[in-house]
């Protein structure tokens, strides 16, 4: 049979050579009749079709799991409470107490301008304050004095009025002496006014001395104020980020001599779709009131490139009321407490670049598959489960998502559940009711480049296979390439999605 198919093989002979194409036609009739119509061993021709053989792929079961909805951003960190300070006064920096990456408190001098002018002005007014007070004993003391002359005058003045009243009722003296009685009471009663006078006088003097006194103590805190404002203080605790002010510099409040930084409060602020604001509104209002919109809170997580395996929790601060016009968009700040277990060197500082990573839902048992076992066609998605060594076809929804995995939801209620082995090498050609070969399948760091090497093997070997050479005594060439066909498509099917 080999032996007529390589004949038939042959190019038709040229006109002229009918005879020897006869020849060669009656010997291979012969050849098939003394075969005595045996059975053909090769399963190429059974019925004239050539049988496929069940496909090789790989399966893993359906799992059930948790599955989050996550939103994913990146910002830096950033302190609540960070400034740049600036010098009160001006002047020639004389002392520099700090240096950056110093831990300071609140109140704590970090550097010193020249103090000699305001420390001279400040004991001036020391002394001027003290001169006021001074004053206050000897005015209080001519307050008294005229205090008793008041006194004397009254009891002059009340004397010649009585003498006068007595010698109108006894009539015993003249008219002349009895005008010279008034003339005196007279007098008396005007020099009890004029004491009268000095005495408010002397009070007032009093009043306007503690007046100066007041003064001259406001003078006196001017010019503390002056002196301390030569000194730069920390407004509060925290770490000195960077130092500009040297010795010897001319400093003046235009320059920041320091910044300061609190790196235990820390925050990150990220910007959403204004869609999202009634669900991060809801989300720090329960987080306030202790519990939270549809049961499930929104869980933050931080991971910085300069911190690998350390990931901190946030927790929303604040959620802006308003949308930017511009960008329509809203602001979210989180805070970020450091761990209190973490040491310096696995601690969030200001400025670090962060991943945030927005756990906004939860589905518990959510059915679960690689998401290399999904085709899509347009808008459908759908699976490949196996069923008795025969691939079947599932439609399906898909839902959350993470690196490796997808949620799925079947199109059909019941038709894919919990442990089912879904394809997930060699689905790419299979059909509905495909015979399939299945293997179990764990996939591992580089997993997908070796199977795409297998493929490119396996299509490299049966291109490269040479051609079956036109023997006219020996079929076993042709029927080595066969063989060699066959293989190559089975290489094929297995790696198609490697």
């Amino acid at each position: 049979m080999t032996v007529c198919t390589r004949i038939m093989q042959r190019p038709v002979p040229r006109a002229g050579s009918a005879p020897r194409y006869s020849l060669f036609l009656a010997l291979c009739l012969a050849a098939a009749a003394c075969s005595g119509g045996e059975e053909d061993a090769s399963p190429s021709f059974a019925g004239g079709v050539t049988q496929r053989e069940p496909t090789r792929v790989r399966t893993v079961p359906v799992g059930m799991r948790e599955m989050v909805r996550t939103l994913s951003t990146t910002t830096n960190v950033e302190s609540e409470k960070e400034i740049s300070i600036f010098p009160r006064a001006s002047g020639v920096v004389t002392e520099v107490r700090v240096e950056e990456g110093d831990v300071v408190e609140a109140g704590q001098v970090l550097a010193v301008l020249d103090q000699r002018e305001a420390q001279v002005m400040l004991d001036e007014a020391r002394i001027g304050l003290r001169e006021a007070q001074q004053n206050v004993p000897l005015l209080g003391l001519a307050r008294e004095e005229a205090l008793e002359r008041l006194e004397r005058a009254k009891l002059t003045h009340e004397q010649a009025r009585r003498d006068v009243e007595r010698n109108e009722r006894a009539g015993l003296i003249s008219q002349q002496d009895l005008d010279r009685l008034k003339l005196t009471a007279d007098q008396a009663a005007r020099d009890e006014g004029a004491l009268r006078i000095s005495l408010d006088r002397a009070i007032e003097d009093e009043k306007m001395a503690q007046t100066a006194i007041d003064k001259a103590d406001l003078v006196l805190r001017r010019q503390t104020l002056a002196l301390d404002a030569l000194e730069v203080r920390a407004p509060f605790s925290g770490v000195i980020a960077s130092r500009t002010m040297k010795v010897g510099d001319t400093a003046g409040n235009s320059i920041a001599a320091f910044v300061l930084t609190d790196i235990d409060s820390l925050r990150a602020i990220f910007f959403r779709p204004q869609r999202e604001l009634p669900m991060f509104r809801a989300a720090h209002g329960g987080a306030a009131n202790g519990d939270s919109p549809s049961g499930v809170p929104i869980e933050i997580r931080a991971e910085a490139e300069a911190l690998p395996g350390r990931d901190f929790r946030g927790e929303i601060a604040l959620v802006s009321p308003t949308i930017d016009s511009a960008s329509g968009s809203f602001r979210v700040t989180v805070a970020l407490p450091q761990p209190p277990d973490a040491p310096p060197s696995e601690r969030l500082l200001p400025g670090m670049l962060v991943r945030l990573s927005i756990v906004t839902e939860r589905h518990a048992d959510a059915l679960v598959v690689p998401k290399r076992a999904l085709r899509r066609e347009a808008e459908t998605s759908f699976m490949f489960l196996v069923e008795d060594g025969v691939a079947q076809r599932v439609q399906v929804r898909e839902g959350f998502t993470n690196d490796s995995n997808v949620e799925i939801f079947p199109v059909v209620p019941g038709s894919v559940a919990a442990g089912d082995a879904v394809i997930v090498v060699g689905n790419r050609d299979l059909e509905q009711d495909s015979l399939v070969l299945a293997e179990g399948w764990e996939e591992e760091p580089g997993e997908a480049s070796r199977l795409a090497a297998e493929l490119s093997q396996g299509e490299n070997a049966a291109a490269d296979e040479p051609a079956a050479e036109t023997d006219d005594e020996s079929g076993s060439d042709a029927a080595a390439s066969t063989e060699g066909a066959d293989a190559g498509s089975t290489d094929d099917e297995l790696g198609s999605d490697g």
